[in-house]
């Protein structure tokens, strides 16, 4: 925990960060006259007033964990396949990204003078805008520190591009998956169960996989998800609801509902979680079996289980492997759902 001394000090830093930013905009843009009140605002009154810089803190915050889709910014994707978490507005901002910055920033002071927008102007000097952008950063950075959280990881671009290059090339393997086709199937079921009529077949699956992995993976006033589904909170409905209008889905479930979510869950998970090489792999690996078996060439009960998973793990990269392991706790429970619901 932060303490009362470093909080202060870390409060005040901010609002000098912040101020700094502001100074650089008044002898940049002295024609803007929202940046002079903005100025004389929290110079004059916020800088006097500890609730109100905790209010702007808080604020800055909020602004900074919004979470990112692939509408709003390209790379939210390959950030999620790289963290396997959501990609965050505070990415946004260590990408510099003007676009998308400007386009969603809550905080009050910062929107009515387009500081964003000003960051980029061709009127800055690189030195300048450099400036103004390490001061920037550093805001992000203090409030981080002061709400006791550890900012979200920051792929490089390198990174980024590698992974998107790598998503390219196996993606008419990934619309082949046998877990895409068990979604579309338990989601299909679902909407049964919920007695909604949604043709399932005109959905952008890929799309909405990705919008559904995000859910499980968010909170509610600091409640995770995925525990809140696992205790069928019954928050989880209304969320759902308000998440996807699309399916117009009750606000309150029955047991069978709950179960088809479940099995619906676990698909999603398995295909977040496990890398796409090594289900690939595994999937390739099963189908050639289940012919051989077919043929008579195999049975289950000469399978050598060892040996299968030998030749699973010799296809698969050290990224995969730190990947796979790191989601376990999140992996095995799916399964056994999945497995569990096909009996």
């Amino acid at each position: 925990m932060v303490n009362a001394i470093v909080t202060s000090a870390l409060e005040k830093q901010f609002l000098d960060c912040a101020i700094c930013v502001i100074e650089i905009m008044k002898k940049e843009f002295p024609e803007c006259h929202e940046t002079e009140d903005v100025h004389i605002y929290l110079t004059g009154v916020v800088r006097n007033n500890d609730a109100m810089v905790r209010n702007a803190i808080d604020e800055w915050f909020k602004f900074l964990e919004i979470e990112l889709d692939n509408k709003m910014a390209k790379y939210a994707k390959a950030v999620n396949r790289i963290t396997s978490e959501s990609a965050k507005m505070y990415q946004s901002l260590a990408y510099r990204d003007v676009d998308v910055l400007k386009s969603n920033v809550t905080t009050d002071w910062a929107k009515r003078i387009n500081m964003f927008e000003k960051c980029r102007d061709e009127r800055l000097s690189e030195e300048t805008r450099d400036s103004a952008w390490k001061m920037v950063q550093k805001m992000a950075e203090i409030s981080y520190e002061l709400k006791d959280k550890r900012p979200p990881r920051v792929p490089s671009r390198e990174e980024i591009s590698t992974n998107i290059s790598t998503y390219r090339g196996s993606n008419s393997a990934e619309s082949d998956s046998s877990i895409k086709t068990a979604f579309a199937t338990s989601l299909a079921s679902l909407c049964r169960a919920w007695d909604v009529k949604v043709d399932v077949d005109e959905l952008h699956m890929d799309d909405l996989m990705r919008d559904w992995n995000y859910f499980l993976k968010s909170s509610d006033n600091g409640d995770a998800m995925s525990d809140m589904c696992t205790k069928r909170d019954s928050r989880v409905p209304e969320l759902f609801h308000d998440r996807f209008p699309q399916f117009d889905a009750p606000t309150v479930w029955s047991d069978d509902m709950w179960k088809q979510f479940d099995t619906t869950n676990s698909c999603v998970t398995v295909l977040n979680t496990i890398p796409q090489k090594m289900m690939s792999t595994i999937e390739n690996l099963a189908s050639k079996l289940a012919d051989q078996i077919a043929n008579g060439d195999a049975s289950l009960s000469n399978l050598n289980v060892e040996e299968i998973g030998k030749h699973v793990l010799s296809q698969c990269n050290e990224g995969d492997m730190q990947s796979f392991s790191n989601n376990m706790d999140s992996i095995l429970p799916a399964l056994q759902n999945l497995a569990h619901s096909q009996r």
